[in-house]
């Protein structure tokens, strides 16, 4: 299929357009090879995640930028994420590649690599002498105590009934992925008897641990009152919440004399809507997320339940947060269009610094990878439509920046195209948000390029660096990217709706977005395709099915075509309950028709 999909590619760029490419596809389809950089607490190094045939984690020294030393992924293996633990230790988070998945997933271990070499290697493994699984996660890097984190660890068990795939927190809102109980095996790394379906193990609840950096060796500090959740600490670990869910209700459990838990809110599963506990504030205010009122907004927690609003935009959710080191909440960023920014502290160096570097980056965002102890300095990326990503190291107190290294550097920016954020009108009266990217020769009305958003109901299209759009707007196509309601990111209104709405919507969306690109003559309504990779490739096949005369062609890479056969993972909302913050489950995803029946 990926030949194939490569085939279409190369004679869309010959057929339509009649425009000569100034970059190769090769250009545009080439992975960027840097991952990440961050910077050690003391801002004495930083260490680099450099991706190709295999991973290395490099460790620079910034007196003279000399590379100190380095590690490299085994066979198989690959390096999912990386954090300091303290000035000489860095915690990697290993992750495995498998023929049914497109990115490697994280086996929920953890490896220990020391700037001086040593008791380098497994810390935790993913698998018990028993045969079941295990999942550890760093919940806090424990700022005053360079040899200790704390880590979440999580029990699982196979389950050849069970409906579910293990569902982790990825980042600080509950973003989530996939993630497989894998073990280590003499041929390298395999998946566990319970790889396609594990359940938490109701008898051994999870823990929350002190892990000392260098020798593996753990103090457990409290159990969890629930199978199922995420822990959250302060710095110094003195706080302890617990967000979980039981018998259809999410509740809330903190902690400051374990293992005593005193239960501060619950919320009913079943409305989706309720609080999650994020981080915690200067002044020692549990900070959380809800969405109480339609969108995703900042609040502060009291322990007797009180949810009381600190910041909410009118339109879109926030989307990522910013923490400190020690998880002291810093800035949230959200995105109906271009990315906008809420900071904490208004009067901080870092909120001064930040935007000080928006307005020199006009055209960019920014985003924090990493601070020191201090938060005296910080590595940050510069990214836009036209730029994957610039890595620079900031001080916070003079605002003076020092370039690192550009992601995708064989690209000239004045080969690339701005992607315009649109809201379009539907034909119920309703409003869509999504992104135009057109062709730099703005002559004739060019041809278009709908492209479905991959993973329909718990992802959307964002403003930013996108391979495809500019291949094909480098070709001289435009390229539309619609975010179909059912998509989160926009608040409740947005996913509010009946399956059989939803179902309904979905490719009206698409086809009210064409008529509104055509009525303003931005495009040729004569030559018009669509192209959906993933779930997004049962999308666009079905959207061209019930709309054959609205579209010249349609491509669908890497897809799957029957209703069974779409990927069964539970929705992180179910799991850990951000998400109860509004997504779709796709394991009932509201499309009816079998395409393989109704191919004709």
């Amino acid at each position: 299929m990926k030949k194939f999909t490569i085939l279409l590619l190369l004679a869309l760029t010959q057929v339509w357009a009649g425009h000569a490419m100034a970059a190769s596809l090769e250009d545009f389809v080439r992975p960027r090879a840097l991952v990440d950089i961050q910077i050690s607490p003391d801002g004495a190094h930083l260490a680099m995640l450099r991706r190709e045939d295999k991973d290395t984690l490099y460790v620079v020294r910034r007196a003279d930028n000399s590379v100190v030393t380095g590690v490299s992924s085994s066979p198989g293996q690959r390096f999912h994420s990386f954090r300091w633990a303290n000035t000489n230790r860095i915690l990697i988070e290993p992750a495995v590649e498998l023929e049914s998945h497109a990115r490697p997933l994280p086996t929920g271990a953890l490896l220990g690599f020391s700037i001086d070499g040593r008791q380098n290697g497994y810390l935790r493994r993913s698998h018990t002498d028993e045969g079941n699984a295990q999942m550890f996660r760093v919940v806090s890097d424990l700022p005053g105590d360079a040899d200790h984190v704390i880590v979440a660890r999580h029990a699982f068990i196979p389950a050849p009934e069970a409906p579910e795939t293990y569902v982790r927190q990825h980042n600080d809102i509950g973003l989530a992925e996939s993630i497989l109980p894998l073990g280590r095996t003499s041929a390298g790394f395999a998946a566990m008897t319970c790889v396609d379906a594990c359940i938490p193990d109701t008898e051994e609840k999870p823990t929350l641990e002190r892990l000392n950096v260098y020798t593996g060796k753990s103090t457990p500090l409290v159990e969890a009152p629930g199978a199922r959740g995420q822990f959250l600490v302060n710095a110094d670990a003195t706080r302890i919440l617990f967000t979980g869910i039981r018998s259809g209700l999410v509740s809330i459990y903190h902690s400051q004399s374990a293992p005593e838990w005193q239960e501060v809110k619950y919320f009913t599963q079943y409305y989706e809507l309720g609080a999650t506990p994020v981080g915690f504030s200067e002044d020692g205010s549990i900070m959380a997320l809800d969405n109480l009122v339609d969108t995703l907004g900042l609040s502060r927690l009291g322990l007797k339940g009180e949810v009381d609003s600190v910041f909410r935009d009118k339109v879109a959710d926030i989307d990522s947060l910013v923490s400190a080191r020690g998880g002291k909440l810093i800035a949230a960023s959200f995105s109906a269009g271009f990315p906008s920014w809420y900071y904490h502290d208004a009067d901080s160096a870092f909120a001064r610094t930040h935007k000080a570097l928006r307005a020199a980056y006009p055209e960019s965002d920014i985003d924090v990878t990493s601070f020191t102890d201090q938060e005296q300095e910080a590595v940050v990326r510069v990214y836009s439509d036209r730029n994957p990503g610039t890595y620079l190291v900031v001080n916070l107190e003079t605002g003076k920046a020092e370039d690192l290294l550009r992601q995708m550097d064989w690209l000239n920016d004045d080969e690339l195209v701005t992607s315009q954020p649109v809201q379009i009108p539907t034909r119920d009266g309703f409003e869509i948000y999504g992104y135009l990217t057109k062709p730099r020769d703005k002559g004739d009305a060019p041809p278009l390029i709908v492209m479905t958003q991959p993973h329909p109901f718990t992802a959307r299209f964002e403003w930013g660096y996108d391979a495809r759009a500019q291949l094909f707007a480098n070709a001289g196509y435009a390229v539309m990217q619609i975010n179909t309601r059912g998509a989160p990111g926009y608040g409740q209104r947005y996913t509010t709706g009946s399956s059989v709405e939803l179902d309904n919507w979905t490719d009206h969306d698409i086809v009210d977005a064409v008529s509104w690109a055509s009525r303003l003559e931005l495009i040729d309504p004569d030559k018009v395709c669509l192209f959906g990779s993933g779930n997004g490739a049962y999308s666009a096949v079905l959207t061209a099915m019930r709309n054959p005369d609205a579209f010249r062609c349609v491509i669908a890479a890497d897809g799957e075509y029957r209703p069974e056969d779409l990927p069964r993972i539970v929705n992180p909302a179910r799991l850990f309950p951000v998400a109860l913050l509004g997504n779709r489950d796709p394991a009932q995803l509201p499309w009816f028709d079998n395409l393989i029946d109704n191919a004709d």
